[in-house]
């Protein structure tokens, strides 16, 4: 009787421990999904951040191109105004023929 007794007692311990194992490696199986979502989030996020960092860059190359562009042309009507202001200077020479 005692000998059963402890026989059924080691097999409900192992029972227990079985599990308790089973338990165990569930949680880590949950924990390494979990992880593995974390990680697979981030490396999205780091890849959105990339793809905006670089669209911001080649919006911020636009931007000084336009600068460039606008700079150009307002040097060029510098320059022209500058002509305009030198011809009207200058006096015409005529040359006037006198019939008297």
């Amino acid at each position: 009787m005692a000998k059963s007794k402890r026989l059924l007692k080691q097999q409900q311990q192992q029972q227990k421990n079985q599990k308790q194992n089973k338990d165990q490696k569930d949680k880590n199986k949950d924990k390494n999904k979990n992880k593995k979502k974390d990680q697979n989030k981030q490396q999205n996020q780091k890849q959105k951040d990339q793809q905006k960092q670089k669209q911001q860059d080649q919006n911020q190359m636009s931007r000084q191109n336009a600068e460039q562009l606008l700079n150009a042309a307002m040097l060029k009507e510098q320059e022209t105004q500058q002509r305009l202001k030198q011809a009207m200077r200058q006096p015409n020479k005529r040359k006037l023929d006198k019939n008297w």
